[in-house]
């Protein structure tokens, strides 16, 4: 029988808005993989634009299950952090990775968006949240976020050739990384998408067209998805167009449906689809270089992938291609998106 890995999954869990702990675990679940929760805090909602939620800290569960789990022996194939309430969280996850010393480590950096820190991410917590993703195998920062995490000032637009940049800049940081995915850059010509830089590559742009609507959690989604689908064998860069293909097909038929974006994307009808892509052996890409320029004037090549994208469900054939939306989203905050249509949580 096959191996079923397990996810140690360290993140809010907010109760009512689809993100977070609420969307990651399902959507673990589908791909076969067993997701093994540990809130940081509990909240009655998401933060965007369902009032004021109730809330509690969850530090010290966390530290007591983490020493029943060591008294356990267990040992988890990966340990994935999302958002994190304080800098004390941050040496909790790291004590989390040393008691699974073999375990794919993945970070989700949650402290930025659009330009600017969340309100509750002071210094203290950013430097601490940038010293665990030294730690980390694979990050998956914003635009915003990895130019924090090299002390540079985030602008207020994400170019994509400074995400290509911030990429590669971020493997040169952090030794130990694996693969960094900036997601949420844009290049001269408009062009939206993500960029991931695996060590020993060139950086790829992973091109998207933006849904003009805001939902929260689709960057949660878009990170399990990434999670499960490096789990289950698929390449880094495959496991990205996995996780966008789904966010997109989420998205878009909660547009189409016209429901309330403040309840995020109604991705449960779609999880036996997941689980089907899940099964599917990523297919090749076709490939086309492309050539942009940094504010240095110094040319770069970037691989510009266009991949498949299945409207239906898991037993229609693909009916066209087209470029996929990564919808990136962190919910600290709920102020609009713009034209971009980028997703926060």
């Amino acid at each position: 029988m096959q191996k079923q890995h397990t996810v140690l999954c360290i993140q809010d869990l907010s109760c009512v808005g689809r993100c977070s702990l609420a969307v990651v675990l399902p959507a673990l679940a589908a791909m076969g993989v067993q997701p093994c929760a540990l809130p940081t805090a509990l909240l009655s909602t998401h933060t965007g634009g369902l009032g004021r939620p109730a809330r509690t800290d969850e530090s010290g569960f966390i530290s007591a299950a983490l020493a029943h789990y060591a008294q356990l022996g267990l040992a988890f194939d990966c340990v994935y952090s999302g958002y994190l309430a304080g800098a004390a969280q941050v040496a909790l996850v790291e004590q989390a990775f040393r008691q699974a010393p073999a375990a794919l480590k993945l970070v989700d950096p949650v402290m930025a968006d659009h330009g600017r820190p969340y309100a509750s991410m002071t210094p203290e917590i950013r430097a601490a949240v940038a010293q665990l993703c030294g730690q980390a195998d694979v990050i998956v920062p914003n635009a915003t976020e990895a130019a924090l995490l090299l002390e540079e000032l985030p602008g207020p637009a994400a170019d994509g050739t400074h995400a290509a940049r911030h990429a590669s800049l971020l493997l040169q940081r952090f030794p130990a990384l694996r693969c960094a995915v900036v997601t949420g850059g844009a290049l001269s010509d408009g062009q939206r998408g993500n960029v991931c830089a695996v060590r020993g590559r060139a950086p790829v742009f992973l091109p998207y067209s933006p849904v003009p609507q805001d939902y929260p959690g689709t960057g949660d989604l878009f990170a399990a998805v990434l999670t499960g689908g490096l789990l289950r064998g698929f390449s880094e860069a495959a496991a990205i167009r996995l996780a966008a293909r789904f966010v997109a097909l989420a998205a878009e038929q909660t547009l189409h449906a016209g429901a309330d974006p403040r309840f995020g994307v109604r991705f449960e009808p779609l999880l036996g689809t997941l689980s089907h892509w899940a099964e599917t052996p990523a297919q090749p890409c076709t490939d086309a270089v492309f050539r942009c320029k940094n504010t240095r004037q110094k040319e770069r090549n970037l691989t510009h992938e266009t991949v498949e994208y299945r409207a239906g469900g898991a037993a229609d054939p693909p009916k066209h291609r087209q470029h996929l939306p990564h919808l990136r989203g962190h919910g600290r905050a709920a102020a609009p998106c713009g034209a971009h249509g980028l997703y926060r949580r």
